[in-house]
C-alpha cells in the first residue's frame, strides 16, 4: 500500500551525514621510557594524564578522552622536551582522539609532530597510520579534488591494518561523500566498497554505517549517469536490508527514498522527449520487484498486504510545495513519509521517515500529506489504516 507521486527529476544533489561509532586504538607507550622525568603532580605528569585518556577510552567518553590526549601530548612537549620516545605516540593518540571527535581542524598539528617524531625515532608509532590522519583532517577541511586523491592514497596504506574499531570504517563513508562533492564518481564508489570490506570485518552488524556507505555507492552510479545500475544497486540495498526493523527505521526509509529517488532520476532521463514532442518512455530496462518481494520488504501485516487503499480525488501531489527557500541552492529533493488515517480515511498524522537531502524536503512533504483523505476498503482493521508515501519532486530553473 503505497503511492508514488513522481516529478520529473534530472538529479539528486544528497549529502548523507552520520556520526559514526569509533573505538580508538591507542599508542601504545614504552614502559622503559614511562618513569622518564615524571614529575609528582598529575596535571605535569604525561604518563598520568595518559591513564586519564585510557580511562576515558574504556568509557566511550570521546570528548573527555580528546581532551586528555592532546593534553598529555602537550604536556610531554613541556616536560619531556622532545627526549621520550613516547612523545611520538602521545601526538599521535592526540590526532587520532581528534579525529574521533570530529575536530578535524586541530588534528593536523599533532599528526605533523607524530610524523616528525617518527622520522626521528623510528618505530615509535606507525608513521603511514599517522599520515592517514593527517590526510583524512585536510579532506574534511578542505574538500578539494587534490584532498580526496591524497586520501584515497594514505587510506589505501593502511588497508587491512588490523584496527578494532571504527574510525577507518568511518573516513571511508567521509571520503565517498566528499569524493561525490567534488565529482570524482568511481573514485567515491572505490572507497565506498573499500569501506563495506572494513565494516564487515570489525563490525557487520553496524546496520547505520552499511547503510549510508551503501546509499553512497547508489549515488556515485547516478552521478556516473549509470542509472538502470543505481536502481540495481539500492535493490539490492534493501534486499540485504530487509523489512524494517522497527516502527520508525531511518536505514529502512532511506533505502526506500534512494530507491524511489533513483527511479525517478532514470524515468526523467528516459522520459518524454519535449523537444519532438514524443510520448515514447523507456520503461522496462530496471530491475522491478515481484509482488511477494515488495510485501516482504514493507514489513505490513500479512492481513494489510493485500488491501487496496488509494487516494481520493485526483492523483498527483496537490498540497506539497517546493521549498522556496532551497530553490537558490538545489533543484531536486524528496520525502518518504508514513501517513497514519482514520476509519474515514483522512490523514491524521504524518512521520518524515527520510528526506533528501535535507529536512525542509520533509517537512514540505509533510504539510501537503496532512490534508490528504484516501478510500478505504470496508472494514479496514486498524493496523492496516497506514499508508507509505514517497515524494520525488523537482524546480525547473
Amino acid at each position: 500500500m503505497s503511492q508514488r507521486p513522481a516529478f520529473g527529476v534530472s538529479a539528486i544533489i544528497a549529502l548523507l551525514t552520520m556520526a559514526g561509532v569509533a573505538h580508538a586504538q591507542p599508542a601504545a607507550l614504552s614502559s622503559a621510557s614511562t618513569t622518564q622525568s615524571s614529575p609528582a603532580a598529575p596535571s605535569d605528569d604525561p604518563i598520568a594524564l595518559y591513564r586519564v585518556y585510557e580511562a576515558a577510552l574504556a568509557r566511550g567518553d570521546t570528548k573527555a578522552m580528546s581532551e586528555a590526549a592532546v593534553l598529555a601530548w602537550q604536556t610531554g612537549e613541556r616536560v619531556w622536551k622532545g627526549n621520550n620516545p613516547n612523545l611520538a605516540g602521545l601526538a599521535f593518540n592526540a590526532a587520532w582522539s581528534l579525529a574521533l571527535a570530529n575536530r578535524f581542524a586541530e588534528v593536523p598539528e599533532p599528526a605533523r609532530r607524530s610524523l616528525a617524531l617518527i622520522a626521528q625515532k623510528p618505530g615509535t608509532a606507525d608513521p603511514k597510520e599517522a599520515a592517514f590522519l593527517l590526510a583524512y583532517a585536510d579532506m574534511m577541511v578542505t574538500n578539494s579534488k587534490a584532498n580526496v586523491q591524497a586520501f584515497n592514497v594514505a587510506a589505501k596504506a593502511v588497508d587491512n591494518a588490523g584496527w578494532n574499531d571504527l574510525l577507518l570504517s568511518r573516513a571511508y563513508l567521509d571520503g565517498a561523500r566528499t569524493a561525490l562533492e567534488v565529482s570524482l564518481s568511481r573514485t567515491a564508489r572505490d572507497l565506498v566498497d573499500r569501506g563495506l570490506v572494513e565494516v564487515a570485518r570489525v563490525a557487520p552488524k553496524n546496520e547505520s554505517i552499511c547503510t549510508a556507505l551503501l546509499i553512497m555507492r547508489t549515488q556515485s552510479s547516478l552521478q556516473l549517469r549509470e542509472y538502470t545500475q543505481a536502481v540495481s544497486e539500492v535493490m539490492e540495498a534493501r534486499r540485504s536490508y530487509g523489512p524494517p526493523r522497527a516502527e520508525r527505521d531511518v536505514n529502512w526509509a532511506n533505502l526506500a527514498a534512494w530507491e524511489a529517488a533513483s527511479r525517478a532520476i532514470y524515468e526523467s532521463a528516459y522520459g518524454p522527449n519535449p523537444p519532438t514532442g514524443s510520448r515514447i518512455r523507456s520503461f522496462g530496462n530496471t530491475a522491478e520487484w515481484t509482488k511477494e518481494e515488495r510485501a516482504a520488504l514493507s514489513g505490513q501485516p500479512k492481513e494489510c498486504q493485500d488491501l487496496e487503499i488509494s487516494r481520493a480525488g485526483r492523483g498527483g501531489p496537490q498540497g506539497i510545495e517546493f521549498p522556496v527557500k532551497e530553490r537558490r541552492e538545489l533543484y531536486a529533493g524528496g520525502a518518504y513519509v508514513r501517513a497514519h488515517l482514520d476509519s474515514g480515511g483522512k490523514v491524521i498524522k504524518a512521520d518524515v521517515l527520510a528526506a533528501l537531502p535535507r529536512p525542509a524536503f520533509g517537512t514540505a512533504a509533510q504539510a501537503g500529506i496532512q490534508n490528504w483523505r484516501y478510500e478505504l476498503p470496508a472494514n479496514t482493521p486498524p493496523q492496516c489504516r497506514v499508508v507509505d508515501v514517497t515524494v520525488m519532486y523537482a524546480f525547473e530553473r
